[in-house]
């Protein structure tokens, strides 16, 4: 009787050995894999409130990133015209003056957005005439205030072209993807490790 609590204190001791041993292995790649999938969650929630907005996270970031015309290039025709992101801020219109730059659309290509540098502000009728270069004197444009998207800060750093690229539709769920994917590949890699056999059926000779 007293070597069968011995031997069944031998085996409880090897099992308690056992699982003591595994939280701690599973205890750190555990922590990293929340903190990684905590950082891949938060910025899913950040690109989803630009990719899901009319204008692009403005409202939300005070800033955003288009794709449009920059200003002031030379306009030989519509096939040459070199499009780039452009970074655009809130605006408020009360604060325009003269010389600021902003970001609306323009007859000589309505597809996409320019950036365009104000002339002459008309408060009464809320427009303005804007030009989109300093190479054609005389071709401004007339714009609403309602048409102006925000004001024009340049174009964009590579930075600035990654959040736009990972913020459009198909990027934002190519993102969802990898995050996905680097997720799952960390759980299988570190946490979901099943025992080993031999220290099963040293366990299971132990109990026979």
């Amino acid at each position: 009787m007293i070597n069968q609590d011995k031997e069944n204190k031998k085996v409880n001791d090897q099992e308690n050995l056992f699982l003591i041993k595994d939280k701690k292995r599973l205890n750190t790649p555990f922590i990293l894999f929340m903190i990684i999938n905590l950082f891949l969650f938060v910025n899913l929630i950040l690109l989803s409130l630009i990719a899901f907005t009319a204008d692009n996270g403005l409202s939300i970031y005070g800033v955003a990133r288009i794709k449009g015309i920059p200003y002031d290039q030379e306009i030989i025709n519509d096939n040459q015209l070199r499009v780039g992101i452009l970074r655009t801020k809130k605006l408020d219109i009360n604060n325009l003056k003269t010389g600021d730059f902003v970001v609306a659309p323009n007859k000589k290509n309505s597809n996409y957005l320019w950036g365009a540098k104000v002339v002459s502000i008309d408060f009464e009728n809320e427009k303005v005439v804007a030009a989109v270069n300093e190479y054609y004197v005389g071709e401004e444009e007339i714009i609403s205030f309602k048409d102006i998207k925000g004001s024009y800060d340049g174009e964009c750093t590579f930075f600035g072209k990654s959040i736009y690229l990972f913020s459009e539709i198909e990027g934002f769920f190519f993102i969802v993807l990898i995050s996905l994917a680097i997720s799952l590949g960390i759980y299988f890699a570190f946490i979901y490790k099943k025992p080993k056999e031999k220290e099963i059926s040293g366990i299971e000779d132990e109990k026979n």
